[in-house]
């Protein structure tokens, strides 16, 4: 008895016990600015209870013990456990996980962290980008972001860049629209901005973001938000670099002795008597016992015309901001200065630009802001191509690489005249490359101005409006006089000039509401909607004149002239457009968005742009969420259209007989994308995948209009390779495969497209193919004397040998040959082909930055790989198809067919056959891979610096364009001269790629 009640005592003791145990915990969590976390797991490590923290971070669990431990775990903050004990009020803080998904990025509608957005972004590094020594950023963009191709069409100091975001869409049409601190700007041409201004540049990539802005978002959209000012102590933070250009590669150019060999080979009658009188029979024309023979000139330098055009150059640049202010009101202002001075004698660029940002809290509900941002870019200096051009002969560097080494007596200069002495008659006229160059006057200035000012409203915890006003100006002028010591100046012509102005103004109103909301704990949502409207207006304005009687007088005796041509134009654009966003997320594992966009195109009627994306963020599932390898992994999926819109686009595509319908313009994108984001151990290794899949659809009224598709895949991979208090080391790789396949061509549509070498087209469109494939003939290497019967030293083509498009009775040993296709036995048109693409397979760039104490180190290469690149200089360079006498060659030319040497790749002087037939002779492998920056930079340490105003003091010696790795046989692969759309990847006299070295100090007061 005594034995049953001590047990039944010991078991009410055990469970009273159990119950005294047992406790209710409540709390609130936070971060570190003390704003309450939603979403955070709060679970017992002893027992099985667990929740979650609701939208004011506040939580309630029950403990199986005093003794248990709670862990709070959120996948953005470090996790953290704390005992329980006798508290029954557990308030928490916690601190962000400092990682790059982590962040929040503005995404101009709405602030997203990058771990919970649902499309395709692109993020631009931009420490790194800042240490490349260049005058504008886009000169530094290439290979930096997955999917976004920057090409440099003429390569001119200040000129624009083209850039494209994952693939041609249009025929019409393929530059993103850059949207500036929410202005919008479409023709990025005459954006002026400071690079050291430049906080964030995101790439918007896929439909569910691209929607957003609807019929101007077909192209990409590339999102640049500027600094800011910030409440403390005022800085000043001044930045410079110096440096000197010079070219990265010149053209080996035929000796005197090889020159006067080739000239006595092409024109013996004239050339003899002119270069080798002593070699000539005694007693005939021309002879002169005391002339020089051939032998002689292999002792005589000659002169190197690219030594006398080409030049070191000077570049810097200079940039100075003040930033500060107060809990209320914030500023920063900035100035910069650059001046490039060109490669190419009597060319370069300068760059004027300043800039305020003012933002100012008005009361607890109102914030408001105004910014504005100047700018200007002077240029000078001939275009290389296309401008003013008499004939081929007037190309700059035609003219640099075509003038003859050495004359045929000492005492004829040919260093200093305008014209050779002895080639001062068309058509053979040859002029003076120095001399037309200091002449050729060309200017042009690009000026921008942006504006906004927006007001915030608070309306309700959960309720903000905002309203925005911005405005945007381009202007354009530019003046060419050509004197009599230049090829346009000494024509038919006479002196002559060109003038023209065109001006754009651009207003934007924007209305939006946004709402934010948590339900239940569980589910969160955002919606976003808004109105806006658009008016912009562009005047042009433009005149020729020749016969200027005053050339001493330059471009202010225009008026005296006789007007060939004028100019009077303007374009009036201005349309209203409306858009609704909306997210969702479950307990911040599942994702979904929609877009829906409307804009007016015509009158009232409008064309919508809608568009969904969904996510799983498996991470926050419990089969993931305690893993310490996988540290995130999302999922993401959308689908969707965008627009391309243009208003009686301004923009001529060259020699494509493009044909487009008065009015708006529009067409529409579709595109899939689906992605997956993976970071491993504690995101020191994080993944991005990204495959898509787009469609366009082409407005109707287009006589030129294509259906175009392209597929592509996108990697990134970004690496803590180190990570120590004084050694660090940051990877970021990333590549990009894009096809582009032309689905269908409008009926009336011409499919060919020529450029300015030859009325014979080099590009086609052909479905099936990607757009710009080059056409031509297929090169079949050399007739060789087995080709031929020989009677008594006459050679006849056998009669089952095909000709060369020439008379079967000209064509000779050691003339060009060509594929005979269909096997007819004739070279025609019938017999020209698709010849290769002028889009790369892949491209990309790999960068590398290391810290190690108080040195940095920068390293970052860039490649291209797949694209040809027609060679138009070689035509000119490598055989002379036109067959100009007194034209210099390239050194590769010596090797040419001789009955001695059989080549099988350069056929004989004269043996060109047609001129103008374009081949795959001059087509070339354009795939490089360059060492495009590279930076060592020393922080002085502060114990150095003995004024206390000098917060940070920085030394560094930058490199651009160090190295490049390529098969191609011209200055550079990068090229893509009288680019367009349709005419990609031709290389004729551009403007030549530069290497840079510069020294640079920065500081910070």
């Amino acid at each position: 008895m005594i034995t049953i009640c001590f047990i039944g005592l010991i078991v009410n003791s055990s469970f009273a016990a159990g119950v005294v145990q047992q406790s209710h915990v409540v709390g609130r969590v936070s971060d570190v600015r003390k704003a309450p976390i939603h979403g955070v797991l709060v679970e017992d490590v002893d027992g099985s209870n667990k929740t979650y923290t609701d939208k004011n971070g506040q939580y309630s669990i029950e403990v199986a013990s005093s003794t248990s431990k709670l862990r709070f775990s959120h996948v953005a903050f470090d996790s953290k456990e704390v005992g329980v004990g006798s508290k029954t009020i557990i308030n928490l803080t916690l601190a962000a996980k400092k990682t790059a998904l982590n962040e929040v990025v503005n995404l101009n509608y709405y602030n997203v962290a990058k771990r919970n957005t649902t499309g395709a972004l692109g993020y631009m590094d931009m420490e790194s980008l800042k240490l490349a020594p260049v005058t504008r950023f886009d000169e530094a963009l290439a290979g930096r972001v997955a999917g976004l191709r920057v090409i440099a069409p003429q390569g001119q100091p200040g000129d624009p860049l083209a850039y494209v975001v994952r693939g041609e869409n249009s025929v019409q049409h393929t530059q993103p629209l850059l949207v500036v601190d929410g202005i919008p700007v479409e023709n990025h041409h005459n954006l002026v901005l400071n690079t050291d201004d430049i906080a964030n540049l995101t790439v918007l990539k896929d439909a569910s973001q691209l929607a957003l802005y609807g019929s101007r978002g077909g192209n990409g959209v590339i999102l640049i938000e500027t600094n800011k000012g910030f409440a403390g102590k005022s800085s000043i933070k001044f930045n410079s670099f110096l440096g000197f250009q010079n070219i990265a590669k010149q053209m080996d150019m035929m000796s005197p002795y090889e020159f006067v060999r080739y000239q006595i080979e092409l024109d013996p009658e004239h050339t003899k008597p002119m270069y080798t009188p002593a070699d000539l029979i005694p007693g005939s024309v021309g002879y002169d016992s005391q002339g020089r023979v051939l032998m002689n000139y292999k002792d005589i330098d000659g002169i190197d015309w690219q030594d006398e055009v080409f030049r070191n150059a000077l570049i810097q640049r200079y940039s100075l901001s003040l930033s500060g202010g107060d809990a209320n009101t914030k500023f920063v202002s900035s100035t910069s200065f650059s001046d490039q001075k060109g490669v190419l004698m009597n060319s370069g660029a300068k760059t004027y630009q300043g800039r305020v940002n003012l933002t100012q809290r008005i009361g607890r509900f109102i914030n408001s802001g105004f910014g504005i941002n100047y700018g200007k870019r002077p240029r000078n200096g001939q275009l290389l191509n296309f401008e003013e051009a008499v004939d081929l002969s007037t190309y700059s560097l035609y003219r640099m690489w075509g003038a003859r080494p050495v004359s045929g007596d000492n005492n004829i200069d040919i260093l200093t005249p305008f014209l050779d002495p002895d080639y001062n008659k068309a058509p053979q006229i040859k002029y003076n490359p120095v001399v037309s160059l200091e002449n050729e006057q060309k200017k042009r200035a690009n000026s921008n101005l942006l504006s906004h000012i927006y007001l915030d409203f608070d309306i309700l915890p959960n309720l903000k409006a905002k309203a925005q006003g911005s405005f945007l100006s381009d202007m354009v002028d530019g003046t060419g006089f050509y004197n009599t010591k230049t090829p346009s100046g000494s024509g038919a012509n006479g002196v002559n000039g060109t003038s023209y102005y065109s001006k754009t103004r651009q207003s934007t109103l924007d209305f939006m509401l946004s709402y934010n909301e948590v339900f239940k704990r569980d589910h969160t949502l955002d919606v976003q909607g808004g109105y806006s409207y658009n008016k912009g207006v562009t005047e042009a304005y433009a005149f020729d004149v020749t016969h200027l009687p005053n050339e001493g007088i330059g471009e202010h005796g225009f008026d005296e002239g006789l007007p060939v041509y004028t100019l009077s134009k303007k374009w009036d654009d201005r349309y209203s457009s409306f858009y609704l966003r909306g997210g969702y997320n479950f307990r911040y594992k599942y994702f979904l968005s929609g877009v829906l966009r409307g804009d007016e195109v015509i009158g009232n009627k409008f064309v919508y742009s809608p568009a969904i994306a969904l996510s799983w963020d498996m991470k926050n599932e419990d089969f993931l969420r305690n893993s310490k390898t996988i540290s995130s992994s999302k999922l993401r999926a959308s689908y969707g259209r965008s627009g391309i819109r243009m208003m009686n686009s301004l923009t001529p595509v060259f020699a494509t007989n493009i044909i487009a319908p008065e009015g708006t313009l529009w067409e529409a994108v579709d595109q899939l994308d689906i992605g997956y984001d993976l970071g491993l151990w504690g995101d020191r290794l994080i993944v991005n995948l990204d495959y898509y899949d787009k469609v366009n659809s082409a407005d109707s009224r287009f006589y030129s209009a294509a259906r175009i598709e392209n597929r592509g895949i996108e990697i990134g991979l970004t690496s803590v390779n180190i990570n120590r208090p004084n050694l660090k080391w940051r990877s970021h790789f990333n590549i990009s495969f894009n096809r582009n396949r032309v689905l269908s061509v409008h009926d009336r549509s011409p499919t060919m497209s020529s450029m300015f070498i030859s009325d014979s087209p080099l590009y086609t469109v052909v479905p099936g193919k990607a757009l710009a494939m080059f056409y031509g003939y297929q090169f079949d290497g050399v007739y060789q004397v087995e080709d031929f019967d020989e009677n008594n030293g006459v050679y006849t083509l056998k009669s089952d040998i095909s000709g060369n498009g020439s008379f079967r009775a000209n064509i000779q040993p050691g003339d060009i040959r060509y594929v005979d296709q269909n096997s007819d036995g004739f070279i025609d048109e019938e017999d020209q082909v698709t010849l290769g693409s002028s889009m790369p397979k892949y491209f990309g760039g790999f960068n590398n930055s290391v810290n190690y104490k108080s040195f940095d180190l920068n390293i970052f290469f860039q490649w291209s790989y797949g694209n040809k690149v027609f060679n138009g200089n070689r035509m000119a360079f490598e055989g002379n198809y036109l067959q100009q006498t007194g034209l210099n060659q390239y050194a590769s030319y010596q090797e040419r067919w001789t009955p001695e040497n059989r080549s099988q790749t350069l056929f004989r002087t004269g043996g060109q056959g047609e001129a103008g037939m374009l081949s795959d002779r001059t087509l070339e492998d354009g795939s490089y891979l360059r060492l495009k920056t590279v930076s060592l930079g020393y922080t002085l340490p502060k114990k150095w610096l003995k004024v206390k105003s000098v917060k940070d003091l920085r030394l560094s010696c930058s490199a651009q364009n160090l190295l490049t790795f390529t098969k191609y046989k011209g200055m550079d692969p990068e090229v893509s001269v009288g680019h367009s759309i349709l005419t990609q990847g031709f290389d004729y006299g551009a403007y030549p790629q530069f290497r840079t070295v510069s020294f640079g100090l920065n500081a910070t007061f």
